[in-house]
């Protein structure tokens, strides 16, 4: 009886250090799995952070994308504003080689009489604008203009003359 006992007491002992070993491995893995799940959680946090800003890159590029296709708009309305503007000054360009040219003839049939070269009358007689300017010159610098206190409707002088004279 008393080597059962021992045997039986050699054996105990063997399973509380078994238990031990258990405990402590069990305690390990405890401690294993809290890391594991404090990690889980950070990564799900981070998760969760990268999909919100994901979202917030997303409509910053349905932003960018809507900017720039009203960009686009604009650039081939600026494009298409100037191609017409370019054809109207291409159109203005021959109306005023025309309107020029009308005016040397009316030039030439009022003077009475043809250069023998035939050379317009703006080449024989200098520079057709810059008499213009002078002209206009003039007319901002005449003494009838700013004195307004005594115009009435209908009570000014009518000046006689015209406009050819000065040609």
């Amino acid at each position: 009886l008393s080597d059962e006992i021992c045997t039986l007491k050699i054996k105990l002992e063997e399973k509380d250090r078994e238990i031990s070993v258990f405990r402590h491995e069990n305690e390990s893995l405890n401690s294993q799995l809290e890391e594991k799940s404090t990690m889980f959680s950070l990564a799900r946090s981070e998760i969760e952070r990268l999909k919100s800003r994901l979202n917030q890159v997303v409509q910053e590029l349905e932003k960018s994308r809507s900017y720039e296709s009203l960009m686009a708009e604009r650039m081939e309305a600026a494009e298409k504003a100037k191609q017409d503007m370019d054809s109207e000054m291409k159109r203005l360009a021959v109306q005023t080689e025309q309107w020029r040219k009308a005016a040397d003839a009316a030039a030439t049939v009022l003077s009475g009489s043809a250069d023998e070269n035939c050379r317009r009358i703006s080449e024989r007689c200098g520079s057709m604008d810059a008499h213009y300017m002078n002209s206009l010159e003039n007319f901002r610098s005449s003494p009838m203009i700013g004195d307004d206190d005594h115009a009435v409707f209908g009570s000014e002088k009518r000046r006689s003359g015209g406009g050819i004279r000065m040609l």
